[in-house]
């Protein structure tokens, strides 16, 4: 075995001393913006960008990234759509054109058997598919079919590809409306102006009191929020739910009903809250406390009481929002 060592390491020392020679793909309706090779797990490894000029929809960029990794063993590669946006990013220029024009990244590695592309754009005409994955491993044909008959197959997750047939979904505002940060959310990003046509990228339906309403995730100058689809002239179904489905959609989301103590007429959660941040809890007496309600996704249980600070008796009125069970915010009912 001790014979075997000298001869192992030259082979390696010749092995590693014969890089591969760096090799751009070959192919049309492209142009290499740079190429390199690094070291990863002891093999080498192409990194490169690419400006794709052919047909821009989602099968054909699919089908080039395919034809490039058939290529190589190894390969990183980003695949943009405008030169001036890659020069810019590389520049340290960041000016909203990259995530509008850097379209994909995808890898393919030996030693990892993967093979995907990952759909990068943020803002732009795929930026429906923005973090989603297309699996580019290869199907085996059946025998039964002849291999010249077969057509290039684009394998779709379902969980992280595109979905075929799809029809993309637009709205209109009907007046100026907000773009939030969430449905849940009072924090105005932006205003929208009236009769201004926007994207869907995502529904949501929200309880809002008895009313199931219909909320979109939209973009709107490189902003992204959600606004109310009752802003819209496509206006949603009316659904008015009963009280029983009301309440079990709220507390889905934000815990059960805060509940009465059958013996002492308290909600333990806000008597806990007393009790850690009150120094004077031993002087509360409670004189009132009121059925808990939902606004803006949270609980909200009033409670009316006396404390003791010297010879001073202060009288509270004060609403305890919580939401899983955790009092999340304490407000003064009368302030």
């Amino acid at each position: 075995m001790k014979k075997l060592y000298p001869l192992l390491s030259v082979l390696f020392l010749i092995y590693w001393g014969c890089e591969e020679e760096l090799r751009e793909p070959v192919g049309n309706d492209f142009k290499v913006l740079n190429i390199e090779m690094v070291e990863r797990d002891f093999r080498e490894m192409y990194k490169t960008d690419i400006l794709y000029k052919g047909e821009v929809n989602p099968k054909s960029l699919v089908s080039f990234v395919r034809k490039v990794h058939n290529q190589y063993d190894d390969i990183k590669m980003n695949v943009w759509l405008s030169e001036k946006s890659y020069e810019k990013m590389k520049n340290g220029v960041y000016d909203g054109s990259k995530d509008s024009n850097n379209v994909i990244y995808s890898e393919k590695s030996f030693s990892s058997k993967s093979n995907y592309i990952e759909w990068v754009q943020i803002y732009g005409d795929f930026s429906h598919l923005y973090n989603k994955r297309v699996s580019l491993k290869k199907r085996r044909p059946s025998k039964s079919i002849d291999k010249n008959d077969i057509k290039e197959i684009v394998k779709v997750d379902e969980k992280y590809g595109i979905t075929k047939g799809k029809e993309e979904l637009y709205v209109t505002t009907n007046y100026d409306c907000r773009l939030l940060p969430d449905p849940d959310s009072n924090v105005e990003i932006l205003r929208i102006p009236k009769n201004t046509k926007l994207k869907v990228i995502e529904s949501r339906d929200v309880q809002q009191g008895r009313m199931l309403n219909t909320w979109y995730k939209v973009m709107y100058k490189y902003k992204f929020g959600w606004t109310s689809g009752w802003n819209m002239k496509e206006e949603p179904e009316l659904r008015i739910t009963s009280k029983e489905e009301m309440l079990k959609n709220y507390e889905n989301k934000i815990g059960g009903k805060p509940i009465n103590n059958s013996l002492t007429g308290k909600i333990p959660e806000v008597d806990n809250w007393l009790k850690k941040n009150k120094n004077n809890y031993k002087t509360i007496k409670y004189r009132q406390w009121y059925e808990p309600y939902v606004v803006n996704n949270k609980w909200v249980c009033r409670v009316q009481y006396d404390e003791q600070i010297g010879e001073i008796t202060i009288s509270s009125d004060m609403l305890f929002y919580i939401v899983l069970g955790e009092v999340v915010d304490v407000k003064d009912k009368n302030s």
